[in-house]
């Protein structure tokens, strides 16, 4: 079975992982007897995480209003594709992955988000207050966060 490579996680330390995946033309008939019988039991079995293409994006200012907070717990850094409309040029970009307090999962790729939490290791818990908007050098609008670890005894 022929093997290519494709980028699906990253670990913390933003290495690229390759992944293997069939070929569907060079499935064997002996494959697919075996995926036939492991088919046969796919309810017994436990679903996983979430994958990350499935996560719904963290918008902070729609979940969190300027000067609220939101715990969060770090599971994961990984990268997605993102394609430039305009010019359609593609690009490689860190997402970090994040369970709130409720259990939902959430990604987000702003600088602040990745960079606080892809040192991390998953586990790390840390309060974000989304402080206000502020104006870059270009003139953009630029979230501007602060993170406070938790678990720290007073």
């Amino acid at each position: 079975m022929a093997k290519t490579k494709e980028v699906t996680t990253v670990n913390s330390t933003l290495e690229i992982l390759p992944k293997e995946r069939a070929n569907y033309e060079e499935i064997t008939e002996a494959t697919v007897i075996d995926l036939i019988e492991r088919a046969k039991n796919v309810n017994e079995m436990k679903a996983g995480l979430p994958t990350p293409d499935s996560i719904e994006y963290l918008k902070i200012d729609e979940e969190v209003k300027e000067g609220g907070k939101i715990r969060l717990t770090y599971l994961a850094t990984t990268v997605e594709e993102r394609i430039e409309e305009e010019t359609g040029e593609i690009s490689m970009l860190p997402v970090a992955v994040v369970i709130d307090e409720q259990g939902r999962f959430w990604k987000n790729a702003t600088f602040m988000f990745v960079r606080h939490f892809a040192s991390r290791a998953s586990g790390y818990q840390a309060e974000m207050t989304f402080v206000r908007y502020r104006k870059t050098k270009t003139g953009n609008k630029m979230q501007q966060l602060e993170f406070r670890p938790l678990g720290i005894a007073a």
